[in-house]
């Protein structure tokens, strides 16, 4: 007993014009859990940053570029620009492996309904053969 696949009820052609059901299942089953993924690395992600931008290391760090900034840099301003870069710079590296993270799960599912589609096609031409022999 195998399992089929999913389809939602389009059928499609194969090159001997035989008509077998096409499966469309896999690249929404990839689009939703590289959704899921992404969402969860994102948090994920989220709460490490904030955990480490902590008072002490921003101060550290305002330690180390001291000798390198203007005088007129006090440590208000730079643990705000700080801040604000990291935001920023976490969301924008979120988005983009969000983007990646999806992208490559849908393409995987996408190449499972092609394979799916090639093995219903031949199973099509091969029923049509056997009937009409």
């Amino acid at each position: 007993m195998s399992i089929q696949a999913v389809s939602f009820g389009k059928t499609a052609q194969t090159k001997n014009g035989n008509k077998y059901e096409k499966a469309k299942a896999g690249g929404y089953a990839g689009l939703a859990a590289g959704v899921a993924v992404s969402a969860f690395n994102g948090t994920k992600a989220a709460k490490a940053v904030k955990n480490a931008m902590n008072a002490t290391a921003i101060k550290n760090l305002y330690k180390e570029t001291l000798p390198k900034l203007p005088k007129e840099i006090n440590f208000k301003d730079f643990a705000k620009y700080v801040i604000k870069g990291t935001k920023v710079g976490t969301a924008m590296t979120i988005g983009i492996a969000a983007i990646i993270t999806t992208s490559l799960a849908f393409g995987l599912g996408k190449v499972i309904d092609a394979v799916t589609n090639s093995i219903r096609a031949k199973k099509a031409d091969a029923a049509a053969k056997t009937e009409k022999a």
